[in-house]
């Protein structure tokens, strides 16, 4: 299982996967000086690295940017955060991307009839039904 980890230094924030530097996918986005942060709706870099390597699909991690950026990039803590590989699945799955298997791995919506349901997976829903309809990292 993947561990994705950001914490802001007084170099700049830094984003590392399993302990090695999130790579920055400025050849998706076309934009090789925005840096990675988060807290607010931004340019979308740290949710297209975050998508692209954890789904291995730079096509579907592209069409997920938007919602992605604003249901878990905007609403991560200031300082640092870290989300595991069930984290992200959890959080993709709440906006319609794709399921995931008790394990964790990323399953495509049509090929659910051969996964688990996610439901056991560790992610704060207190928040759901108020409409606000964001995913807050646990």
């Amino acid at each position: 299982m993947r561990t994705y980890h950001g914490e802001r230094t007084e170099g700049g924030c830094r984003v590392t996967v399993d302990g090695r530097p999130l790579r920055l996918r400025s050849d998706l986005s076309g934009n090789a000086t925005t840096a990675f942060d988060w807290g607010y709706v931004g340019s979308g870099q740290l949710s297209l690295a975050l998508l692209s390597d954890f789904l291995g699909d730079d096509r579907r991690a592209e069409a997920l940017v938007p919602e992605f950026e604003e249901a878990v990039i905007a609403e991560l803590p200031h300082h640092s955060w870290t989300l595991t590989d069930s984290d992200l699945a959890a959080a993709i799955a709440l906006l319609g991307g794709v399921d995931s298997d008790r394990k964790g791995a990323p399953v495509r919506r049509d090929d659910r009839d051969a996964a688990a349901a996610f439901g056991d997976m560790p992610v704060n829903t207190a928040h759901l039904g108020d409409g606000s309809e964001r995913l807050r990292p646990v």
